[in-house]
Order: C-alpha cells, then structure tokens, then sequence
C-alpha cells in the first residue's frame, strides 16, 4: 500500500498563494452573490488584514480566531493571517458562546475576528481570554470598505508573505473529542501545501475553472475550496450557510453560474438531485464533482453518475487530521449492486498500513484499522501531548521510523488494491454478543427505494451491552424546520414493517433495530453531517417519536 513519495519542498502555502496573486491580479478569484473581487482586490483586503497584525506584533508563532459567517470578509482575515505568517483558527459560526470562547482561550489566541451577530460576546471575551491583543470587527479598521488604492499592487506584495517556517502551523482546526471537549489539530505549511499539489496533479484544475465553496471554514473540505482554487489562478463562489440549505436554488444556480468543480458531503448532493433534478441537461459545466465526510448511500450515488455522465465523480475519504488520504474514482455502478463504493487507494503523496490488533500490518483481504503516513498528516493536537502519543505512532515496520496516523476505521484490501471501509471502531458494538457494525445496517436501509437517507445509533443496555435504534429520512419528503418533527406520515412502503421485512434479507436478526423512527429528514451538524449526537440524545431522552 505504499504509494510514490511526493515533496512540496520548503516552500509555503502562504508563499504559492502570493505568487498566485502576483501573476493574476486582474483575474476573478472569489464570488459572493451578485459581487466579485479580482486577485488584486482579494489580497489588498488581506494585506491590509496583515498590516494591522503586524502593527500589534503578531506574526509567526500568533494565531488568530474567525468568529464569523463565511464571506469575503471571513476570507479577508483568513487570508491576511497567512500573509502575516501567523496560522488561522476557524470557529463555527453557529458555535455557543461558551463552546467558541473556549476553543479561542485553549489555543491562545492574540487576535478574533468577529462579525455583527457575534459582536455581542465581544467585551466578555476580551475579558476572558488574557492572550488577546486585537480585535476585528465587521464595518470598522480592516474589515470596513477599503480606501482607493495608492500603492501599486506589486509593490505591497513585495513585503508578503511573511516568512515562515514550512512545519509551522497554518492552521487549527477543531473537531468534536470523545470527551466532550473539542480537540485542535495543527496542520502545517507544508501538509496544507502537500495536499494542494496533490489535488492540483489529480484532478488537474485550471485558471478557468469554476468551484463553489460549500463547506463552512472550519471544515476540512474548505482547504480544497480555497486553497486549490486560489493556487492555479481559478475562481470561488462562497456559499452562504443559508444558500447551502436551498437545494433546489443550487441545482438550478450551479448551471447558470458555470461551475466546473465541485466538493461537498453527498448529502448535498442527495438533496441537488431529489429536490432540483440535477442532470446534465441542467449542469453541463460540471467537470469534476467531489465528496467526502460520509459515506454516499449506493442508491442515489448511482442516479448521479448517470445524471452526470460528462463529470468525473471521486470518492474521497480521510479525517481532518490526514485531510484526504484516500480516493476512488467512479465509474458505472451496476443495478444490483447495494454495498458502497471502495474508499479506493492511499493518495499517491502518502503511504498506508493495514495494521491488526497486535500493531502488526495485515494480509490482503484481512480485516484491520487503516494507519496513514507521509507530509498530509497533523503535526499534533493543539495542548494536547497524551493525544498526540496515542495517535501518532512509530511505523512498526524495520527500518522505518517516520510517523503514522492512526485512523480509527475499520477497512480490507480487496484483490483489485481498493479499500474497503467497513466501518469506524468507534461504531462497533456488541449486540447480545454479537459484533454489529452501524454502518451496514445503514447500507441495508438505503437499498430500500423509500429510503433517502439512514442513520443508527447504539445505546448502552445493562444487560444486552446495546439495543439499536434507527433514523430514516422519506424519499420525495418535504424537511420542516427542525428535520425531525415527530408524527412524520410516512411515505408508501416506508412504514416500520416493510422497513423490517426488507433488512430481514439483507442483515440477521440480531442486526435489525428496535425501532424504526420515520422522519421528513434527518439533523445535520454544521458542516453537513448526519448529526448523530441529537439522535442518540433523542432516543435516550425521549425514546423516539
């Protein structure tokens, strides 16, 4: 499983994306609604973000925390915060105070950009977080409307960016922990920049591209949207967070915008193609179409392929701590088949071991937990040394001493050299003795025809160790408000019995849940995912509707 060593050298990605701009200031680089910046209007808003950095004496070494909608504003700290050489720290904008204060007091922050529906939590955190030098807000200093330009654009770029080490972070990101409390993952200059060329050699985007960017700036996928695209001179369209929920509007807009490329969560997708009809006929710009952070349902992925013919479809799989470390292209998916696709082969810039429960790589075709190694990977978690230890390993391998990343997931090596991805460990459990994964029963609900989308959650039992509960979401279903109104009517064939009968073919007794809850359509998170969390809260507090 070991792949081709690729080297982004020394340089950083603060560095590319300067040279970028330098080589196209009059170019289209980003979109929000009706408006668009050129390269040298993006980077004098982003210069202007660094020059205020710099004025309060940060730079390498600083972080900086984005509290805010994603915009062209948003943009404008996070691209100012590379040049100035410190690294960016996203914060979900939909965050609680207590959750977004914490992440910005945990990782140090001397700078938070905030926009006009957080400035009420301004002063309280100013008071709270001793390592704060310096505060932006939307419509004042760097973040108001810029003054006409005066200096030639050269010539500020001439000082940017600043220099940095490669193995400096460029950026925190920070994912939900199993206790509770969020962790920091620091990726470095080097890993943005290893997977931005690895990205740029596969999917070949160009400077008349087109791309969206649909996930929010704290979720991994957004690297692709930002720094792929604004490294080979292309243009962005920033998605709103309420435009990324309209999607049949999206259907309809990525036609008439032109889009070429596209990434987000198959859910997205789902949703363009079920309420908008995408096809070719309605989106003949599309040229590569990406997806990744859960599995895409074997039903609905297949419309798509066919929908578009003219695209390339990839599969791509990988946790924000290797960002995407394995890919699978598709091809035609047959009408009978009904398991997912393979999660495909270890990028060509990284290396893979199949490692078993004694810490030792695998035979092809026995099962183990996936190990990732090579430039992509984390450097650590932010505070967090224990982590760090635990998930970060020595390859076991004689002779070798570089470090792997343990992902957590289940997989198999099938005869072809594709992955198989049967599952996280962290959604096996034991039923009645047996070992059940959540994932499958998953795959068995949506090869049902009335089924848009699955999900099951496992919940502790005294004595059975766990009883299972499932989540489906009604093809053709109109979602209300919350997603999960109780009393959903079900559509024809989705009732709780047809739904048992159908997994009775497919899976053993022991396998099929306790309750089949019906819904309009399932809870996401904030960067799309089947929100797992408020289920299992939902069937444990209030058994379900």
């Amino acid at each position: 499983m070991s792949a081709r060593s690729h080297s982004a050298g020394s340089q950083t990605l603060s560095a590319r994306l300067v040279a970028t701009a330098a080589a196209h200031p009059g170019r289209l680089a980003v979109l929000v609604g009706n408006d668009g910046w050129t390269y040298e209007e993006t980077y004098r808003g982003a210069i202007a973000v660094a020059e205020r950095l710099r004025a309060a004496g940060i730079g390498p070494g600083h972080r900086i925390a984005i509290w805010m909608e994603k915009s062209q504003l948003s943009l404008r700290v996070l691209l100012g915060t590379l040049l100035a050489g410190a690294a960016y720290v996203p914060i979900d904008a939909k965050m609680p105070f207590r959750r977004a204060q914490f992440i910005a007091t945990d990782c140090g922050v001397s700078a938070l950009a905030v926009d006009t529906l957080r400035m009420e939590h301004l002063e309280e955190i100013r008071s709270e977080i001793p390592t704060l030098r310096l505060c932006f807000e939307e419509g004042k200093g760097a973040l108001a409307a810029l003054p006409p330009a005066e200096e030639e654009f050269a010539d500020l770029l001439a000082g940017y960016p600043i220099a940095v080490d490669p193995e400096e972070p460029a950026y925190i990101l920070y994912t939900s922990g199993s206790t509770g409390r969020p962790k920091g993952v620091v990726l470095s200059h080097r890993a943005a920049l290893s997977f931005v060329d690895w990205c740029i050699a596969t999917f070949e985007p160009e400077a008349d591209d087109r791309m969206t960017s649909h996930a929010p700036f704290h979720f991994d996928l957004s690297t692709f949207d930002l720094f792929v695209t604004l490294t080979v001179g292309a243009s962005v369209r920033l998605l709103r967070s309420t435009e990324v929920m309209l999607a049949p509007w999206l259907a309809k807009k990525v036609g008439e915008w032109g889009i070429t490329m596209w990434y987000s969560v198959p859910s997205a997708l789902v949703s363009m193609m079920e309420q908008g009809q995408l096809s070719a006929a309605t989106w003949p710009s599309a040229r590569v179409v990406l997806f990744a952070g859960e599995v895409f349902p074997t039903p609905p992925l297949r419309s798509l392929r066919r929908a578009l013919p003219q695209a390339r479809l990839f599969n791509l799989y990988g946790p924000t701590e290797t960002n995407v470390c394995t890919y699978f292209e598709v091809k035609e998916i047959p009408d009978a088949q009904t398991r997912p696709i393979p999660i495909g082969i270890v990028c060509e810039n990284l290396h893979g071991l199949i490692l078993g429960d004694d810490g030792q790589p695998v035979e092809r075709g026995t099962e183990g937990d996936l190990w990732i190694g090579g430039p992509n990977l984390l450097t650590r978690y932010w505070g967090d040394e224990e982590l760090t230890r635990k998930r970060l390993l020595a390859d076991p391998r004689p002779g070798r001493g570089d470090l792997l990343y343990n992902t957590g997931d289940r997989v198999r090596e099938e005869e072809d050299g594709n992955l198989t991805f049967l599952g996280r460990r962290d959604h096996m459990v034991k039923v009645r003795g047996y070992r059940v994964e959540l994932g499958e029963i998953e795959s068995a609900l949506h090869a049902h025809p009335a089924v848009a989308e699955a999900a099951v959650v496992a919940l502790p039992e005294p004595d059975a160790g766990y009883r299972l509960e499932a989540y489906i979401a009604q093809r053709g279903a109109t979602p209300g408000s919350s997603g999960v109104t109780p009393g959903d009517s079900a559509a024809p064939g989705a009732d709780d019995a047809a739904l048992r009968l159908h997994l009775k073919e497919y899976v053993p007794l022991y396998m099929v849940p306790e309750k089949i809850h019906i819904l309009n359509a399932l809870p996401r998170t904030s960067t799309g995912k089947i929100d797992r969390v408020s289920l299992t809260e939902r069937s444990t507090n209030v058994g379900g509707p």
